[in-house]
């Protein structure tokens, strides 16, 4: 495959879960291989439909249809990026639609994280291949001892990479547990805190009826809703103040409560054994 254009793929993405992750999109030159790549944006993908007729499926198109401004959805028909169809910017084809992130340097690191573990499994097929040298009769040569000697010290080191990598993918238990919330009351299985402020700001006003836009505000909502037992909403609303603090240079009292908040909602809705419920 070869091609110049825009590319969004799961290979440094995190919080892979639930058909959703979330991933940098790449301005890419690729020739079999990516040779050059340019950051472009950070985006959580939405797969696509399992059961469009599920409570979950109509909770994503609402999703999409309620913030049709600020998410980004492929055209029908849209196919891998090839030379000849270089995708377009923030659309993931073969998703349901992406969610707009802020930068995040963790998935920078994811990408060249990827790439490490993909030039160790070079390393250690090359490895493997060595041991077809010992099927020829002929005596080892000093360098042929040299190079399987070499070649197979990688060997070790890209298992451990790639169980590290494995594990780096998946969302951690409380990240798990947040997503899992936001995915019943909303559809995606995202962390609001991550979102741009525009999308933030929209979720606010469009389906929460909240018009506050200040970070304390947001969280004094959010308190609000905790002391009515609406923990389900108090948590996103702690979320959502969180990307709006983040998003003017963070307000560290202000994000240090909302993840207490967080895990005081997180800890009431296992107790009232609802985070399980659809």
């Amino acid at each position: 495959m070869a091609f110049v254009g825009w590319w969004m793929e799961t290979f440094g993405a995190l919080n892979v879960a639930e058909g959703e992750y979330d991933t940098a999109q790449y301005f890419a030159v690729v020739f079999g291989i990516p040779v050059w790549l340019s950051f472009r944006g950070c985006y959580h993908v939405v797969g696509e439909l399992k059961d469009p007729t599920s409570g979950h499926a109509r909770r994503l198109l609402g999703f999409r249809k309620t913030h049709a401004r600020w998410v980004h959805a492929p055209s029908p028909g849209l196919a891998e990026p090839t030379s000849l169809h270089p995708g377009r910017e923030g659309v993931a084809p073969e998703s349901l639609f992406t969610i707009p992130l802020r930068r995040r340097a963790a998935l920078g690191w994811m990408a060249a994280f990827y790439f490490l573990v993909f030039a160790l499994g070079i390393a250690s097929l090359a490895a493997v291949f060595s041991l077809f040298r010992l099927t020829n009769p002929k005596p080892l040569e000093a360098q042929d001892r040299y190079f399987m000697l070499v070649s197979w010290c990688f060997v070790p080191a890209f298992l451990l990479c790639l169980f590290r990598y494995r594990r780096a993918r998946l969302p951690s238990e409380r990240q798990r547990r947040i997503r899992s919330v936001v995915r019943r009351q909303l559809g995606p299985f995202t962390d609001p805190a991550d979102w741009v402020v525009e999308l933030t700001l929209d979720e606010l006003s469009s389906s929460l009826g909240s018009p506050a836009s200040e970070p304390a505000a947001v969280l004094g909502e959010a308190e609000k809703q905790a002391s009515k037992g609406d923990y389900a909403l108090a948590l996103i609303l702690g979320r959502l103040s969180i990307a709006l603090a983040e998003a003017e240079g963070g307000h560290p009292d202000d994000v240090g409560q909302a993840e207490e908040l967080t895990d005081r909602c997180l800890t009431e809705l296992e107790s009232s054994d609802e985070m399980g419920e659809e």
